[in-house]
């Protein structure tokens, strides 16, 4: 049975190292603005079972170790200062919003709520704003002032 794992290497030629060695699949990885964590998604629930979803938000240190587990979410991105990591949570049906998560782990929050279906979501480079995809009639490009919500297409 095949399944992915995360690989990071050093650009200069050095060897790849592995990081997870689950019977599940890891994708979506995401460096912390540091280099010290990686946020990345997975279809390993809690108790180490593979779900029949690629949607549960783990992190782990940079070098390998110990993985935590965030609860469900997918496609992270650290906020620009590392205090926040952006997520994508499934609730009913298709519909996906954009939720944050302390980037030390705690309790996640949303952060745009709609009937869509918003996914990747990325920070801008000053944290204040996002960009996400909402199909809208197709795959399109939004963006929303966090302090303010306001959203334009």
């Amino acid at each position: 049975q095949g399944f992915e794992s995360s690989w990071p290497r050093d650009l200069s030629g050095g060897m790849a190292q592995r990081l997870t060695a689950w019977p599940t699949t890891e994708g979506a990885p995401d460096w912390s603005p540091d280099g010290k964590t990686i946020a990345f998604a997975s279809n390993r629930m809690r108790n180490g079972e593979a779900g029949n979803l690629f949607h549960h938000l783990w992190t782990m240190p940079a070098t390998g170790g110990q993985a935590t587990y965030h609860g469900e979410g997918t496609s992270p991105d650290w906020s620009p200062d590392g205090r926040e990591i952006l997520l994508i949570r499934r609730l009913l049906g298709l519909e996906t919003d954009i939720w944050k998560l302390p980037g030390g782990g705690g309790q996640a929050v949303p952060v745009l709520e709609t009937p869509e279906l918003e996914n990747w979501p990325r920070w801008s480079p000053d944290g204040k704003q996002i960009l996400f995809t909402r199909a809208t009639g197709g795959d399109n490009i939004w963006i929303a002032d966090l302090s303010g919500l306001g959203v334009l297409r």
